[in-house]
């Protein structure tokens, strides 16, 4: 029979192989022996558990030991292939076998790169060895390959004293070595049963319960036939750990890694392994399906103040504000800040961009405020009259700003900053509106500020809870499209009546106040002092008939308590919209209180930085999420994009935890005063023009392409794997 050149080149190789082991295992001793494993597995986690994609997890004693096998035979066009690399590279296909699964575990583990394989050449040694590699995945496959085949062939010479008996003659317990061994690789052996070929993949099942096979999770098995010059390869599995789908994916996954390598155009010698992928063709098609929901906004867009205005023109005596028995129509806001802004331009001459603080408690001046310094072209900044007196000081000379807004109630607290500090005025927003008069001749004043939708609207102070607050710069353009989407999505819409309750602490009071009045809406305040108060809360909502509630959910719990307990559900019978943010939101939670919801009522789950513009993705609570463990955070907004990479910054499997990256119309325009915090947080990702929030938070998908959030990345906690 007449063999091919790469079939030869295998066997030659083999050959050598045999001879270098008889001529080693004659000189290597007990001591040098042990002495190597213990090198080989220094450091190595006793009881480190692979992320592999389990469907159970059943400890080794707990296992029936059934097994079964997923193969797949190749193209040929891929044997040969491989063959010829192989060939060139002056390698066994062992080796080249050996460091495409380490690659494939790396990939399919989510990034571990400490991998410890075991391994039984048969051609050379019934012993199995642990074959420990600290994968680098910045170095191109090619030199991978060769520190391989120098960890074989230094492995190789003590194969004949192999670790699990050195380790046993020292004292050790037998189920130590299993413990480090989750999965095997194997070469040249072959399957033996009948074949049945679905999807160019072969479902061989076996009931042969060999000790061997039971005591590892998975083996990867590859086998070539000389005799035809064809190859497969084999998973087989412990059926108490995996269904056979699961393993048909991780199947599909390998032979995706496989075209990549040795069918496509990625360069074995140039390009580094993190940059293959796993993914396959439906996953692909399902997260570019996720991230494609967009509108066109942006020739509609108008600078916030602007986008009032126009509201203000067309419904001048809708209602726009109301506090108890207090109210204010569009066109009276409307009046109130041209008088206003006019004072503070005549006397204050207002640079373009410049920030002007406010200091206001919850009040319908607040909300003056607010479109006040906008239509000036400053940025708003919110300071709580609730902060201590040194954090007030600090923020204030964060932004430099010049000017504070305050009221009567607020006042009080700049007495000492006042008589302490001469670098910037505090103005009565209160007193200008009542004592000012507007002449008309000066309102040319505001049609000359010139300011775009690149402009910063307003700036936010961060908590600081994870260290020195951050100034978060939300553009006009990154807000408008905000509500533009909530529109289009009918999340608020003109006809709501929209309860504010926020602190001007947190961005969301921003969403209450503007988006509602953008969109025509109906602004209903709470009392600064009764907006904790519950049986207040509910009592406004069912007065003023409030149809669109913003809530943590932690107030919700209290409400819907509260309710339980006076049978009060009656308040709520007008809420059209529950808007969850803020805190996880557990479906034990929903379940509980989603019967006494009224029959028009949407709860939505909301996830997103303060860096995305208040909210990034949305979800619809469904009746099937009451009998889940979580609640998804659901699909990025429209014009939103929502990625969960690895580390490298390549997308994970489905079903994999990565790290949320956002991008699209909510990014911010980056940190106050922190160009570096800026740079490190705002990411260029391949293929993506704009650059992406780097959150820090983890999630998955799964697959339906929904996103499931889990908490930050610098907190976690793995526990064996899981």
């Amino acid at each position: 029979m007449v063999f091919p050149t790469s079939a030869i080149n295998l066997f030659h190789i083999i050959f050598i192989t045999n001879i270098a082991y008889k001529v080693e295992k004659r000189d290597i001793g007990m001591g040098e022996a042990e002495g190597y494993w213990k090198h080989i597995l220094n450091g190595y986690e006793i009881d480190k558990q692979l992320q592999l994609p389990y469907n159970n997890k059943i400890t080794t004693t707990g296992r029936s030991g059934q097994r079964s096998s997923v193969t797949l035979e190749f193209d040929q066009k891929l044997v040969d292939r491989m063959l010829t690399y192989a060939q060139e590279s002056r390698v066994s296909m062992f080796q080249l076998g050996l460091t495409i699964y380490y690659v494939f575990l790396f990939k399919l583990t989510n990034g571990e790169k400490d991998l410890c394989i075991g391994t039984i050449n048969r051609q050379v040694s019934q012993n199995l060895m642990p074959c420990r590699f600290k994968l680098n995945p910045t170095l191109p496959f090619n030199q991978l390959l060769l520190q391989v085949q120098q960890l074989c062939q230094k492995i190789l010479q003590f194969s004949s004293l192999h670790c699990q008996e050195t380790i046993c003659l020292h004292g050790q317990e037998q189920s130590f070595f299993s413990s480090i061994i989750q999965t095997t690789f194997e070469f040249g052996s072959l399957i033996v049963g009948e074949f049945v070929y679905l999807d160019n993949t072969t479902i061989v099942c076996e009931d042969d319960n060999s000790n061997y096979l039971s005591k590892f999770d998975v083996t990867l098995s590859m086998n070539y036939n000389h005799q035809n010059a064809t190859m497969c390869c084999s998973f087989e599995y412990a059926c108490d750990l995996f269904d056979a789908a699961t393993i048909q994916e991780m199947m599909k996954r390998f032979q995706t890694l496989l075209q990549q390598l040795f069918l496509s155009s990625f360069s074995l010698e140039k390009q580094s392994v993190y940059q293959l992928s796993i993914l396959l063709p439906n996953e692909i098609n399902l997260l570019e399906d996720i991230n494609q929901t967009n509108v066109n906004f942006d020739n509609e867009i108008k600078c916030i103040h602007h986008e009032f205005f126009k509201k203000a023109i067309e419904q001048p005596q809708k209602v726009a504000i109301i506090l108890d028995e207090q109210s204010l129509t569009y066109g009276e806001i409307l009046y109130y800040i041209q008088h206003l802004s006019m004072h503070l331009m005549r006397k204050y001459c207002i640079n373009p961009g410049e920030i002007i603080c406010q200091c206001v408690e919850r009040s319908i001046e607040m909300v003056i405020g607010i479109l006040v310094i906008q239509t000036c072209g400053a940025s708003y900044c919110s300071l709580s009259p609730e902060d201590p007196y040194i954090r007030i000081y600090n923020l204030i000379k964060e932004t430099k700003a010049r000017i504070v807004l305050v009221h009567k109630q607020s006042q009080n607290k700049f007495n000492d900053l006042i008589n302490n500090n001469g670098s910037f005025s505090i103005i009565d927003i209160e007193q200008i509106i009542h004592n000012e008069i507007i002449y008309k001749e000066e309102l040319n004043l505001l049609s000359n500020v010139h300011v775009t939708i690149k402009n910063i609207a307003y700036v936010i102070f961060t908590s600081g809870s994870t260290g020195k607050p951050k100034a978060v710069q939300i553009c006009h353009r990154n807000f408008v499209s905000y509500t533009n989407s909530i529109l289009y999505l009918d999340i608020m819409n003109g006809n709501d009546v929209v309860l504010q309750r926020a602190s001007c602490l947190w961005d969301v009071h921003l969403h209450e106040i503007l988006s509602s009045i953008i969109v025509g809406a109906t602004l209903v305040m709470l009392q600064q002092d009764l907006h904790r108060d519950i049986d207040y809360l509910s009592y406004v909502i069912q007065n003023k008939q409030i149809t669109h509630v913003t809530v943590v959910p932690t107030i919700l719990i209290t409400l819907f308590e509260y309710l339980q307990s006076k049978t009060r559900f009656d308040r709520i019978k007008t809420v059209r919209i529950f808007r969850c943010s803020g805190e996880a939101l557990l479906s034990h939670v929903v379940s509980k209180w989603v019967p006494y919801l009224p029959s028009q009522c949407q709860m939505i789950n909301f996830y997103g930085p303060t860096e995305s513009t208040l909210v990034a993705t949305y979800h619809r609570i469904i009746s099937e999420d009451l009998a889940t463990q979580s609640i998804s955070i659901g699909r990025p907004l429209p014009n939103y994009q929502c990625y969960i990479l690895d580390e490298h910054l390549q997308s994970v499997v489905i079903g994999k935890v990565g790290e949320i990256f956002i991008g699209g119309s909510g990014v911010f325009a980056g940190y106050l005063n922190r160009d570096n915090l800026t740079e490190q947080c705002l990411i260029s990702l391949p293929g993506i023009e704009e650059k992406c929030y780097r959150t820090g938070d983890l999630a998955y998908y799964n697959h339906e392409g929904d996103i499931y959030f889990l908490g930050r990345a610098d907190f976690q906690i793995k526990l064996r794997g899981i």
